[in-house]
C-alpha cells in the first residue's frame, strides 16, 4: 500500500441515496476498467467520527480527571471540617487544645 500522496488519488461522490447502496455498483465500474486500481470507500460521517478520536479522547480524561479532583477535594474538606469540630469539641469541653494539636495537621 502506498502512502497518502504517492501515485494516490481522491475522489468524493455526492449522492442523495446512502453510500452502502453506491459503493457496490463503483467499485464494479472501476474493477471492470482496471482490477489493479487499490479501492478504499470511506464516508463522511467516518472520517468525522475518525477525525475526532483524539479530541474526545482528551475529554473523557479531562472529565475523569476533574471528577478525581472534585471527589479529592470533598473528601479533603470532609476531613477538614471534622477536625476542626473535634478541636471545638474538646475545647468547649476544657480540654487542652495542644493535646488536639496532632488532630489538626
Amino acid at each position: 500500500m502506498q502512502p497518502d500522496g504517492a501515485n494516490s488519488s481522491n475522489y468524493e461522490l455526492l449522492t442523495t441515496v446512502p453510500p452502502s447502496s453506491v459503493i457496490p455498483t463503483v467499485q464494479q465500474t472501476i474493477e471492470n476498467a482496471n482490477k489493479k486500481i487499490p479501492l478504499e470507500f470511506h464516508t463522511l460521517s467516518e472520517q468525522v467520527d475518525d477525525s475526532l478520536v483524539r479530541e474526545r479522547l482528551l475529554a473523557t480524561l479531562s472529565y475523569f480527571f476533574g471528577a478525581l479532583a472534585l471527589l479529592l477535594a470533598m473528601i479533603g474538606l470532609y476531613g477538614a471540617t471534622f477536625r476542626i469540630k473535634v478541636v471545638f469539641s474538646r475545647a468547649t469541653t476544657g480540654t487542652d487544645i495542644r493535646s488536639s494539636a496532632p488532630l489538626t495537621i
